[in-house]
């Protein structure tokens, strides 16, 4: 098969895919997976990442025979997006704040709004200077990208990563993040952060922190989206994801912020900050929770769609 060929023919499969309720392609009730815009990217996508041909190669060199080792892995590859599987699964990486981050089901997809979250740590701490030595921790790591993120961006300092998933911890210490001179790989640990063993769990595997007075910094991406939420998600995400690293019940949907508020407040050290990604519906109700939990300075940010996104505070000093 030619690039062109390939490409065209996967545009229009991953356009008539058809949705779990088996409505055929083409009949007027049916919703399409993916729009032609969408499909075209996937499939130049899987060309360049998985056939190895040039980003514009099926543009520039339309009748190029597509080898049969790479024909074989486009093909898999393309059934799978037919089936809604999301691209970084099929891949199996996504790129995060400049690092390539390996991926699996049952591991959460890393979001360029999760990226802010560490810049906004990486702005903050260079403004107040004193990076070495620093301690911090990654409650609900997942794949592990904030946590190797902040190591590598924060030379010198300790970063301690947690998660109820023994599929994320695994992907999470396999990652093969570029070194820099330092820097100190991430230490990660199985804890469930809504147990009433977590402070407990958490002070044992980070043992001798900072001569015992506690986190400078803790982070946190939980599962924020309100189970009535579901409705308006893409099913790619829905299918595939980990349900338990997205959704909590709207009857109580702060709860993963309730308990963090509660470690943080015994695991920061005096002037330590949080850092807690949120759902954009509860920014003042998230506010309000950690300023009655007595921390101070506290600010919600939006992210760059406008939205209320990440929650910062400051422990108080004694």
């Amino acid at each position: 098969m030619k690039l062109e060929d390939f490409f065209k023919k996967t545009t229009v499969a991953l356009c008539e895919v058809a949705d779990s309720d088996g409505i055929s392609p083409g009949h007027p009730g049916r919703s399409y997976l993916y729009s032609r815009k969408e499909a075209e990217a996937l499939a130049a996508d899987i060309l360049h990442e998985i056939g190895g041909y040039g980003k514009y190669d099926y543009v520039l060199y339309p009748d190029m025979e597509i080898n049969d080792d790479a024909a074989c892995r486009l093909s898999v590859a393309a059934r799978r997006l037919e089936k809604g599987e999301p691209l970084q699964y099929v891949l199996g990486y996504e790129y995060f704040c400049g690092h390539k981050f390996a991926v699996a089901p049952g591991v959460l997809i890393p979001r360029p709004e999760t990226e802010e979250l560490v810049e906004l740590v990486f702005a903050d701490r260079s403004s107040s200077g004193g990076n070495k030595n620093i301690s911090v921790l990654d409650l609900c790591t997942g794949s592990g990208c904030i946590a190797w993120s902040l190591a590598y961006g924060l030379p010198e300092a300790r970063v301690w990563g947690c998660d109820i998933s023994e599929k994320a911890l695994e992907t999470a210490r396999m990652q093969n993040v570029e070194s820099v001179q330092g820097m100190i790989k991430p230490l990660f640990f199985e804890c469930d952060i809504l147990s009433d063993k977590a402070m407990q769990v958490i002070k044992e595997a980070g043992e001798g922190i900072s001569g015992g007075r506690g986190f400078d910094v803790i982070v946190s991406n939980p599962p924020y989206i309100f189970e009535s939420q579901k409705k308006s998600m893409h099913r790619n995400v829905l299918d595939y994801e980990p349900e338990e690293a997205l959704f909590v019940s709207d009857a109580d949907p702060l709860v993963f912020y309730k308990k963090i508020a509660g470690l943080a407040a015994g695991l920061l050290a005096c002037g330590g900050m949080l850092y807690l990604e949120i759902n954009e519906l509860a920014g003042h109700q998230i506010k309000t929770l950690l300023e009655e939990d007595g921390f101070e300075d506290c600010s919600i940010i939006k992210d760059l769609y406008g939205k209320d996104r990440i929650a910062r505070c400051r422990l108080g000093r004694d």
